[in-house]
Formats: structure tokens, C-alpha cells, sequence
């Protein structure tokens, strides 16, 4: 499947290179189409034809653009999460530009009803082969306990020092249930606070 991504041009180099690097001799023709690079140089603003696994999409599907508290990305993951099975926790990549637009998500792993595992280089390669600027953290607690575990805590600190070495902001890690959410910022504001 195709999804299409709008990325400022100077992020079409950061993917072709971070395409190269991880899939080494990989035809990179299969998956950007480079054919017409003239015109993508010209443009601020293009659509990029890349081919991905089904779980990225872009926030052309989820019809939000700008989000500035939590309760705004509480609606968008209420969209997600429906579309998930609810027995399980699910953890969530929602990826920003600079002026905090949406543009994708993806679905980084799946567990059991109690914890879902999340690897840090996972989680920012995608963020960097969305063109991420800045990031929200999202899972779920099938239990409906919306108090945050020391894991989440743990994981969540790790998540932003990791962001800080790569200039990408984690704005917030949300924990969702049906019935509400927990935003981690704004109980733990250290976590995410600069040394």
C-alpha cells in the first residue's frame, strides 16, 4: 500500500540517507520516487509517494491539524484506539511538524493486557522517517487505570532524553483509556525537563 506524506523538502534527504543506511543497498527507487527530483527541490511543500508498512497513515485520514493541549490528542487517539482491540495495551507514535501539525502515526507495538514493550530506536526511527519535529507518546490501559506505572515513568524519561540527543521534542506521553487519560507532562513535568 501507498500512503502519501507531506514533507518540507529539506526532510526528503533525511529520509532518502536514513532509508540508505538502514536497508543499505536496497533500490531506494521502490520505495521514493525519485524520478522528478527537479520539481521536488523547487517545492516547499510536497507530497512524498513512500512505500510502508499499513499501520503508518497521515493525518489526512484523522482530519485534525493543529494540536495544542491534551485534550486534542485525547480525540485523536480515541479515533486510533478504536480501531485497536481493547485487551491488549497498544502503544502509540503520534508524529509533529515544527508548528505542531499531525502528520502520521504509527502503531509501535502490541502486548498483553498488563504492558507493552517499547524499544527507543524503534520508536525514533519511524519518528525520523515521518520527519518528525516533535513527538507524543501514547498507550493504553486495558484496566481502565488511568495512574501511571514506574515503568511508564521510567520509559518515559528514557523517550526524552533520547529526543534531546536527537533534537526531536517529546511534547507529552499520554496514557488513554475509553473513559479518559492521564497526561504524564503534566503530572511528571520533570521527565521531561532539560538537565
Amino acid at each position: 500500500d501507498y500512503y502519501f506524506l507531506k514533507i518540507i523538502d529539506s526532510k526528503i534527504k533525511l529520509v532518502y540517507t536514513f532509508r540508505y543506511i538502514v536497508f543499505g543497498s536496497l533500490n531506494l527507487n521502490n520505495i521514493i520516487d525519485l524520478s522528478n527530483i527537479k520539481t521536488i527541490y523547487k517545492t516547499a511543500l510536497i507530497t512524498v509517494k513512500i512505500k510502508i508498512d499499513r499501520d503508518i497513515v497521515t493525518s489526512n485520514e484523522i482530519n485534525l491539524n493543529t494540536v495544542s493541549s491534551a485534550i486534542d490528542v485525547y480525540n485523536i487517539l480515541h479515533s486510533i484506539y478504536d480501531s485497536l482491540d481493547d485487551d491488549q495495551e497498544h502503544v502509540i507514535l503520534l508524529v509533529f511538524n515544527l508548528a505542531n501539525e499531525l502528520i502520521g502515526y504509527k502503531l509501535i507495538s502490541s502486548g498483553t493486557i498488563e504492558s507493552s514493550p517499547v524499544d527507543c530506536k524503534i520508536l525514533y526511527k519511524n519518528a525520523l522517517l515521518l520527519g518528525a519535529s516533535n513527538i507524543i507518546i501514547a498507550h493504553n490501559h486495558p484496566t481502565g487505570d488511568l495512574k501511571p506505572s514506574p515503568r511508564d515513568l521510567q520509559i518515559t524519561e528514557k523517550i526524552a532524553i533520547a529526543g534531546r540527543i536527537l533534537d526531536i521534542s517529546v511534547l507529552d506521553h499520554i496514557i488513554y483509556t475509553a473513559k479518559g487519560y492521564t497526561s504524564i507532562r503534566n503530572e511528571y513535568p520533570e521527565l521531561f525537563a532539560k538537565p
